[in-house]
C-alpha cells in the first residue's frame, strides 16, 4: 500500500531514497535487537519488496485508469480548431 501511494503521489523516483531509509531502519533495528545478518536481510526483502511491487504496479496501472477520464472531458477537435480561429 505504501508503494501503491509513492507511485500515485510522486511523480519522480522516490523508490530509491524510500528503500534506502527502510534498509538502514530495519538493519539498525535487526541488528540491536540481536538478529543475525541473515535475518536482517530477510525482514529487508519481506519489507521492501511489496513496497516496490506497490510502486511498479501503480506506475504501469495510473495510465491507463486516467485515460479514460481525459477521453470523456475531451472536446471534438473541429469545436476546439472553431474557438481557435480569430473572428473577422
Amino acid at each position: 500500500m505504501i508503494g501503491m501511494i509513492l507511485g500515485i503521489r510522486f511523480r519522480f523516483i522516490i523508490l530509491l531514497p524510500v528503500i534506502l531509509v527502510v534498509a538502514v531502519v530495519v538493519v539498525t533495528v535487526a541488528l540491536l535487537s540481536g538478529d543475525e545478518a541473515t535475518q536482517a536481510v530477510m525482514w529487508l526483502l519481506a519489507i521492501s519488496l511489496p513496497i516496490q511491487l506497490g510502486y511498479v504496479c501503480t506506475a504501469l496501472v495510473l495510465p491507463y485508469a486516467f485515460a479514460s477520464e481525459s477521453k470523456k472531458s475531451d472536446e471534438p477537435p473541429a469545436a476546439h480548431s472553431a474557438r481557435t480561429q480569430p473572428s473577422p
